[in-house]
């Protein structure tokens, strides 16, 4: 049984090919003049009413009745009714709910596939786009379509069971792009109805899908898509198709404000939603978060909701000032020297997922709602005990000698981090408030090991991706208290007390201030942080994330400078991502022992290590490091992938 969600047009025409396929549908509507009409007559009397729908379609509007038993729930409503009718929606743990939605929630801006993950954690989640106008889907024309999920297996049971030889699924992984891909050509498809309504000839069509696609680009790759996802169906297939097809709302809705209709006036005339409207807002929201430039999209924003004459818009975008064309502006930039294997998932549900709570150690806190239960679903974020830790928590350090040397117990602390209920997300895709849930956990499990005398220092790290250590895909990071304080911070304190004393100056500021004046070794920078490739790196494309205002322990760290520091991480790991291709990493964060109180010349910092070489044994056996890359390359390939 497929439920599908949504009986507007598209809906309409996924019931009706899914029911050509032989399969039992259940179609939920809102109005219950369509319930009626489909069960009477077996058509839908106000979207596309002059096609039958097969006798295998049971309509409803009891939407927990249509959803009851179905192996895949397919949601088609439009994105500002998406999350309201999904609260309603009851389903099972391991329900399939593929979205067939294009567009951004218009409150949060978020993708339809956050929304279904946030209200079903447990869910398999799948997207469903491409160009697909629904009347010819209705009519059986063939059609070729694009199914999105991190989960290959997934997408392979949806490519038969939604698929058909006139309706060819394609797989995809990348469901970041596919969604960002189906919503944002909506909105190039207002500007060529914009300059078809105007007049100005297929040439200025042709413009606007191309410079388009490149905003298009721009945006769903600072969101953590793949620029190849928007080459395919769900990008450039879906806009020439929308951008210049005579069935295309978008499109008609603004060959209409060309010809001096109000945009209520425009809507007025059809029943069915054209996304675009809701998507501009929600793409120029997006585009100030990510520091992305969006012209086109701005210029039809203006003739939206600022009044702005079609033809005054389409003369802005011509008064722009010409560029390049090959500017690095979007994309993955890989360098020669390297060849990683990308970090993708290769699917769940693991120990770390929701519903397995039961499957960790009891929790020693967690991100969840007041209504939730301990150790029960429903949270956003979790901290257990290491099941196998390197130090345990109970005994005494009890240290004695045997010789020439020291021992003690192995006491300590070993907790982890579970960031996120979703196993496919990470850092590079999680939202602004969950990574700085996770740096803020960081910061409250350091003051809470800070209170046990037996621990000097808490380390703080995480291993992505096996080649980097993990040993469990779920996104996850690690705490570490031990008893005394590692060789490795010594050394950093020893060197940063040394600068101090013969300057009297903190090296990790006069660091600061010497790359702000350079500028070729910084990636990125904000009001509180900054990005910069160090000097003399051990690694390729070593990295460190400093304050920019001075402070030696991380857990003094107020809410908005860790929020601060969620964004520039999860900024900083798009960038590299693009440039290197998902490598796996390591990030460590370095910060003053527990016990040492304000060190004035020491300087909290975060340092990101992807795994591009082998240390070997020169390395081992001298302590010199070899670096193909030099930091001021690294730094610019980075900067080069900006959207």
């Amino acid at each position: 049984m497929i439920a599908v969600v949504g009986a507007g047009s598209w809906g309409t025409a996924l019931t009706i090919h899914l029911a050509r396929t032989g399969a039992p549908v259940r179609l939920w509507a809102r109005e219950t003049e369509i319930v009626d009409g489909i069960r009477a007559r077996r058509r839908n009397p106000i979207y596309m009413p002059d096609f039958d729908l097969p006798a295998g379609v049971e309509a409803t509007g009891d939407v927990a009745a249509a959803v009851d038993g179905a192996e895949v729930i397919v949601m088609v409503v439009p994105s500002e009714f998406f999350a309201a009718t999904l609260a309603s929606v009851p389903a099972r743990r391991e329900t399939i709910i593929v979205s067939a939605t294009k567009g951004f929630d218009p409150v949060r801006h978020v993708r339809m596939s956050e929304l279904v993950r946030e209200r079903f954690p447990q869910a398999r989640v799948a997207a469903l786009s491409g160009p697909t106008f629904a009347r010819e889907v209705a009519q059986g024309s063939p059609t070729a379509a694009v199914i999105a999920a991190a989960d290959d297996a997934l997408t392979s049971m949806l490519q038969g069971k939604l698929g058909a030889r006139a309706f060819r699924l394609y797989a995809n992984r990348d469901i970041v792009g596919v969604e960002a891909g189906g919503a944002l050509k909506n909105v190039v498809a207002l500007a060529t109805g914009l300059s078809d309504g105007l007049g100005l000839g297929e040439n200025a069509r042709a413009a606007l899908v191309t410079r388009g696609l490149a905003e298009m680009t721009r945006l769903a790759v600072a969101l953590g898509g793949e620029p190849t996802t928007l080459a395919g169906l769900a990008g450039m297939g879906d806009l020439v198709l929308t951008a210049t097809g005579t069935l295309s709302r978008n499109r008609s809705l603004g060959m209409a404000l060309a010809r001096g209709d109000s945009l209520t006036a425009a809507s007025a005339k059809t029943p069915m939603v054209a996304e675009g409207v809701p998507t501009v807002r929600s793409a120029l929201a997006l585009a100030t978060r990510h520091g992305v430039s969006l012209p086109i999209c701005a210029e039809v924003a203006a003739v939206l909701f600022d009044g702005k004459p079609a033809a005054d818009a389409l003369a802005s975008l011509l008064g722009r000032a010409p560029t390049r064309e090959d500017a690095p502006l979007e994309g993955r930039r890989r360098p020669n020297d390297f060849n990683t294997e990308p970090v993708r998932p290769r699917g769940g549900p693991c120990v770390f997922c929701t519903g397995n709570e039961d499957k960790t150690p009891p929790e020693i806190v967690a991100v969840r709602p007041p209504d939730t239960t301990r150790d029960g679903p429903g949270w956003s974020l979790r901290v257990v005990p290491n099941k196998f830790p390197a130090l345990r928590i109970e005994g005494d350090l009890e240290p004695s000698g045997e010789g020439l040397y020291d021992r003690m117990n192995g006491v300590g602390a070993h907790e982890v981090v579970i960031e996120t209920p979703d196993h496919y997300a990470s850092l590079a895709t999680m939202s602004i408030d969950a990574v700085a849930d996770v740096f803020l956990t960081f910061r409250d499990r350091i003051l809470d090991l800070k209170k046990d005398p037996r621990f000097e220092y808490v380390l703080v790290f995480k291993n992505h991706g096996e080649a980097a250590g993990a040993s469990l895909e779920h996104p996850h990071s690690q705490l570490i208290a031990t008893p005394i304080i590692p060789i490795m911070v010594t050394e950093e304190l020893a060197g940063s007390q040394q600068y101090w004393q013969r300057k009297e100056r903190c090296v990790w500021c006069d660091v600061i201030r010497q790359e702000r004046r350079d500028r070729r070794r910084v990636v990125a920078e904000s009001a509180g942080f900054i990005v910069l490739e160090p000097f003399a790196p051990r690694f390729p494309f070593e990295t460190w994330i400093l304050p920019v205002r001075h402070r030696s322990a991380f857990e003094e760290s107020g809410v908005e400078e860790l929020r601060g520091l969620a964004e520039m991480v999860g900024t900083f790991l798009r960038l590299m991502n693009r440039t290197l291709g998902s490598p796996p990493f390591n990030f460590m964060l370095h910060t003053a022992p527990l016990r040492e109180g304000a060190v004035e010349y020491f300087h909290w910092h975060l340092e990101i290590i992807p795994k591009l070489t082998r240390v070997a044994g020169y390395e081992w056996g001298s302590g010199f490091f070899i670096n193909p890359a030099p930091p001021e390359d690294a730094a610019e390939a980075l900067r080069a992938a900006a959207p």
